[in-house]
């Protein structure tokens, strides 16, 4: 499972809290007690250095109860069990107890002294005089070690010196006892209760379960919270970045502060800048480059289907200029066929002129390079000037050209363009004219209150198939390529139709109807 930057900071920041916490938990149940005894040691040796250095200098070499407790050595030896919380026990090579004195031997005792110990205890001095009897200091020693219980050596500190650890199983007490043997045989012990430290760890454990529950708990929410102020700028800088992969830069990083973030944020939000006019500026001229891409290519299209379809036009008034002409070589002498080959000769050419005009104008209207000069004008009048000016040639033909006129209305085009849209489709119909022989032209606005007038010509004939709808509006493409030929048509008339009309943006079209066919197209009215 793939986790987000947030999820993995929280859970390193949890694991982070349980690894010290279990630490802790290890360093308490197992390392504490073993200090504890290590620093109990110290205090031990620290003290029995400072007793050794009191008596060295209070007796030197000697060393005698008189000489312990005539000097004032008790009153220093009691403020160090007092402020240590130590008991001391000073006693001859031989076994005699220097310290304590008898009367302190018995609050070590489960009973006074005075039950137990036989005779009495005095002291003599410079402060006073003591006596004590043999029998009576070895059955203090006996109850001074009955108070210590039995003893296990833990360490020995040097050749003189060790440590040991005495039970008392009818107290339930452990006491810590340092051993030291003076150079001159006196015996020194140093002992200090040991507090139940196990105990002590236990309840320091489970006081650090408490604590540490709660703590993780309000570690988890103060995770939460850090983890999602830490992440939220890197989780927009990376939802914005995606962003720009796919070229989108319409969102900007919000990054508060001056810190590395907030440094990064407004970085990228600079090349997010730099790439998006860069990247507008490259597609601008991409654009362009497509464009005169396309213009190239239409031209050198425009130009091969010039040389291939103007081969092909003129091909024939070529070659019946050509034979006539060297019919005109032979001397004929007959002066009609003179003049019939000079006739033919010259309608050719006629031909041949009109269509590599019509070819040059396509070009121009194609390429772009046609100009329209726009002007606003009455379209009925218009269409009306057009009719008359083929109502005598229709006559001729036996076609009768009928005027709808519409609505009287001003539209805004380039009147000799569209004059030249409606001469092409006029000359069109009357060349696939059929039957009744009747062309209709008109106007209607469609529907009402249309910003558009609709102009239409319609002659009564046969119908154009949908394949040849399709393909009636490309250059040189003839329904009936042979009766085309007959009439002098090269395939060129809707072409410039549809060139005219794409420049002035107009809709267009051809419909089968019931006795014929309509072409129409579509003005602005102002």
């Amino acid at each position: 499972m793939k986790l987000s930057i947030k999820h993995k900071l929280l859970l390193y920041m949890m694991a982070s809290v349980f690894l010290f916490g279990g630490i802790l938990f290890f360093c308490n149940t197992f390392l504490v007690e073993k200090y504890y005894l290590e620093q109990k040691k110290q205090d031990l040796r620290e003290s029995s250095k400072k007793i050794v250095s009191m008596l060295e200098a209070a007796s030197g070499s000697s060393m005698d109860a008189k000489a312990v407790l005539s000097r004032g050595i008790q009153s220093a030896l009691f403020k160090i069990e007092r402020s240590q919380s130590q008991t001391i026990f000073i006693s001859s090579a031989k076994g005699d107890l220097y310290f304590p004195a008898m009367e302190v031997v018995s609050l070590y005792s489960a009973e006074p002294l005075a039950k137990t110990l036989p005779g009495t205890v005095s002291l003599s001095g410079e402060t006073g005089s003591a006596s004590l009897h043999i029998a009576e200091k070895d059955m203090a020693v006996a109850r001074v070690s009955s108070f210590l219980g039995s003893q296990e050596i833990l360490s020995y500190d040097d050749d003189h010196s060790y440590f040991s650890l005495s039970k008392d199983s009818k107290l339930n007490i452990n006491t810590l006892q340092y051993h030291t043997t003076l150079e001159n045989g006196i015996q020194l012990l140093v002992s200090m209760p040991m507090s139940a430290i196990s105990e002590g760890t236990a309840i320091i454990n489970r006081f650090l379960t408490v604590i540490g529950l709660t703590t993780i708990a309000f570690t988890i929410l103060w995770a939460w919270f850090v983890s999602y102020r830490f992440t939220a700028p890197i989780t927009q800088m990376n939802r914005i970045t995606d962003k720009m992969q796919a070229l989108d830069f319409s969102e900007s990083i919000q990054a508060k502060g001056k810190d590395e973030i907030a440094q990064l944020s407004q970085n990228i939000n600079r090349l997010s800048n730099t790439l998006d006019s860069t990247i507008g500026e490259l597609n601008r001229k991409n654009e362009k480059l497509a464009e005169d891409i396309n213009k190239e290519r239409k031209i050198d299209k425009m130009r091969r289907d010039f040389i291939s379809n103007v081969s092909h036009e003129l091909k024939t008034p070529i070659f019946l200029i050509q034979g006539y002409a060297d019919g005109l070589k032979s001397n004929i002498t007959l002066e009609e066929k003179k003049n019939f080959y000079c006739s033919v000769i010259s309608e050719e050419a006629e031909k041949m002129d009109g269509l590599v005009r019509d070819l040059l104008m396509l070009a121009r209207m194609e390429s772009g390079a046609m100009e329209l000069y726009e002007s606003d004008f009455e379209l009925n009048h218009f269409l009306r000037t057009i009719t008359e000016k083929y109502d005598l040639v229709a006559r001729e033909r036996g076609i009768t050209i009928e005027l709808h006129e519409g609505p009287e209305l001003l539209v805004h085009a380039d009147p000799v363009k569209i004059e030249q849209v409606v001469t092409n489709l006029l000359n069109n119909a009357m060349e696939h004219t059929e039957g009744e022989k009747v062309i209709k032209i008109g106007s209607f606005l469609d529907p009402e209150g249309s910003s558009k007038v609709r102009v239409f010509i319609r002659n009564t004939g046969k119908a154009i198939s949908q394949e040849d709808m399709d393909k009636i509006w490309n250059s040189f493409y003839k329904i009936d390529p042979a009766r085309m030929r007959n009439i002098g048509g090269a395939g060129l008339g809707l072409s410039i139709v549809k060139a005219i009309l794409t420049e002035h943006h107009s809709d267009f079209g051809a419909l089968n109807k019931e006795d014929g066919v309509e072409f129409w197209f579509e003005l602005t009215v102002l």
